[in-house]
């Protein structure tokens, strides 16, 4: 009896010894959950004002282009002209002289076709035979003079006589007849034959 009741309590011991081994060796792992919290806070503010200021070029070009027309002069008229002429030197036969017309009044114009004409000393007209190069384009200033070279023969051919000239008359265009008196007159002998140079102002 007492054994049976030893073996129980050996039985029951053991048990507790057993419960409680396990008890103590039971033992309950908590991993704890590693939580990594990185928190990387880049505040990175980047304010770029470019203000481009718009390339204003102002350009101002002012041509004043002025054209003035210049209107033609008005031709010469016989009441501003005065004429004289002035013998020159000559050569084998040939006499020049030069015949100028003084302007005593506004700028006007020698310009077109000539027409001589003659009077002797009597007043009577002298048939003349003119040689001219050219038509007369000149201008003459106010207080300035214009004029002409002319050349003739003073040999009589046989027994022709050269006529005398007193007072030579020319129109150039439409100013004339420009008359001239002259000093001693000029006998041109080939019936009155005249060669006429350039006009010059």
């Amino acid at each position: 009896m007492n054994r049976g009741l030893r073996s129980v309590g050996l039985f029951i011991l053991a048990a507790l010894v057993i419960t409680l081994v396990r008890l103590h060796t039971h033992h309950t792992v908590t991993t704890p959950t590693s939580s990594t919290t990185s928190t990387i806070t880049s505040s990175s503010t980047s304010t770029t004002t470019s203000t481009t200021s718009p390339s204003s070029t102002t350009s101002t070009s002012t041509s004043t282009s002025t054209s003035t027309t210049t209107a033609p002069l008005a031709p010469c008229t016989p009441s501003q002209l005065s004429g004289t002429f002035a013998l020159g030197t000559g050569s084998a036969g040939t006499v020049t002289g030069t015949i100028s017309f003084h302007n005593s009044r506004a700028a006007c114009a020698l310009s077109g076709a000539v027409t001589w004409s003659a009077l002797s000393t009597t007043g009577a007209p002298v048939t003349l035979t003119v040689s001219e190069p050219s038509t007369p384009h000149v201008t003459v200033p106010a207080g300035q003079s214009a004029g002409v070279q002319l050349s003739w023969s003073d040999v009589p051919q046989g027994t022709a006589v050269c006529p005398s000239v007193k007072t030579l008359r020319v129109s150039v265009g439409a100013s004339g007849p420009l008359s001239t008196t002259l000093v001693y007159p000029i006998t041109p002998c080939e019936q009155g034959h005249l060669s006429v140079g350039a006009w010059q102002a």
